[in-house]
C-alpha cells in the first residue's frame, strides 16, 4: 500500500521531467502536456483497478516501471547532450510519414488524417507522443474489456473518478490557457494530490476487502471549477471568475486537498501500526513491548 502510494506520488515527477526534456511549454503545448501527465496516471489507475478485481497485477512485456523509466532517462540524457532542439525538428516525420502523404504510387494516409497534419510537418516529440498514445490506448482498451467481461460491466463504475479527474483537468485549462500559464506549478501539485488520493483509496479498499466509493468528495471543487470556467468561456456568464479569483481558488483548493490527504495518511498509518502493533519504519520492535498482538486479540 505504501509502496503504491509513493509510486503514485512519483508519477507527476516523471511526467514533469518528460515535459521538460521534450521542451514543451504548458501554455502553448497544453494538450501534449496534459497527455504526458494523465496517460501515465491512467495506466497506473487502470492497473490498480485491474488488481482490485483480479487480485493480481500482471505487467505486460513493455511496461512503465522498467521500459518506461529507461525511456524517460534516455530522453533526459539525449536532451542534456544535444539540446532540446532535437525534439522540435521533423526528421522522423520526413523519414517515416511524409512519403505516405498524398502518395499516388502506393499506400497513402487517409484524407481525414492528412488534413490535420501541419503544413510544416509533425515535430519529433509530437510524433513519438502520438505513437505512444496509440499503443497505450490499444493496450488499455483490451485490458478494460477483458476485466469488464470477466467481472461484469459494474466494474466500470470504479473508472468514474479517473475520467472525471482527467476531463476536469483538461477542459477549463484548454478553454483558457492563461490559467495554466499563471498556475503551472499549482496545476501539477493539484493533479498529483488528487490522483494519489483516489488511487491509494482504491488500493486500500482492495487490501482490506472493502467496497470502493467511486464518488470522491475531493473532486467536487474541481467539478465546480470546471463548471464555472465553462460558464464564463462558453456561455459568457459568471463574470466573478476573474484571474485573481481563479488563481486564489486553485491555490486554496490545492492547499486544502493536500492537508486533507496528509491527515488521511497520518490517521491511516496510526491505525495500521496500532492494529499490527508495529512502528511505521520498524516492523521488528513491538509498538508496545508489554503487549503482543496475540494478547491483544485475547
Amino acid at each position: 500500500l505504501f509502496d503504491h502510494g509513493c509510486d503514485a506520488a512519483n508519477s507527476i515527477i516523471g511526467s514533469a521531467n518528460w515535459i521538460a526534456a521534450w521542451g514543451y511549454t504548458p501554455s502553448v503545448d497544453f494538450l501534449q502536456c496534459w497527455v504526458m501527465i494523465f496517460f501515465p496516471m491512467g495506466i497506473f489507475y487502470i492497473s490498480t483497478w485491474e488488481e482490485f478485481f483480479t487480485g493480481s497485477l500482471i505487467l505486460p512485456i513493455v511496461n512503465g516501471p522498467s521500459e518506461g523509466l529507461l525511456f524517460g532517462a534516455s530522453l533526459s540524457l539525449i536532451t542534456f547532450l544535444v539540446g532540446v532542439e532535437i525534439w522540435h525538428g521533423t526528421e522522423l516525420y520526413d523519414a517515416f510519414v511524409a512519403p505516405y502523404v498524398n502518395n499516388d504510387d502506393g499506400f497513402t494516409l487517409p484524407g481525414a488524417i492528412v488534413e490535420r497534419i501541419p503544413s510544416n510537418g509533425i515535430r519529433n516529440n509530437d510524433l513519438m507522443l502520438i505513437g505512444g498514445v496509440i499503443f497505450t490506448s490499444i493496450a488499455l482498451t483490451a485490458l478494460i474489456i477483458k476485466v469488464a467481461r470477466q467481472y461484469g460491466a459494474q466494474t466500470l463504475r470504479h473508472m468514474i473518478p479517473y475520467f472525471v479527474f482527467a476531463i476536469c483537468t483538461y477542459v477549463p485549462f484548454a478553454l483558457d490557457t492563461t490559467i495554466i500559464e499563471r498556475n503551472a506549478r499549482t496545476y501539477l501539485h493539484l493533479s498529483s494530490v488528487l490522483f494519489v488520493e483516489m488511487v491509494t483509496q482504491l488500493m486500500l479498499d482492495h487490501v482490506t476487502e472493502e467496497k470502493y466509493n467511486p464518488y470522491r468528495i475531493a473532486l467536487v471543487p474541481l467539478v465546480l471549477f470546471t463548471f464555472l470556467i465553462v460558464s464564463r468561456e462558453v456561455m459568457g456568464v459568471v463574470d466573478m471568475m476573474n484571474d485573481r479569483v481563479v488563481d486564489d481558488y486553485l491555490l486554496s483548493y490545492t492547499v486544502g486537498v493536500t492537508v486533507y490527504l496528509l491527515c488521511k495518511i497520518r490517521i491511516l498509518t496510526h491505525e495500521l501500526c496500532a492494529e499490527l502493533n508495529i512502528w511505521c519504519f520498524d516492523i521488528v520492535t513491538p509498538r508496545n513491548a508489554t503487549t503482543t498482538p496475540e494478547k491483544k486479540v485475547n
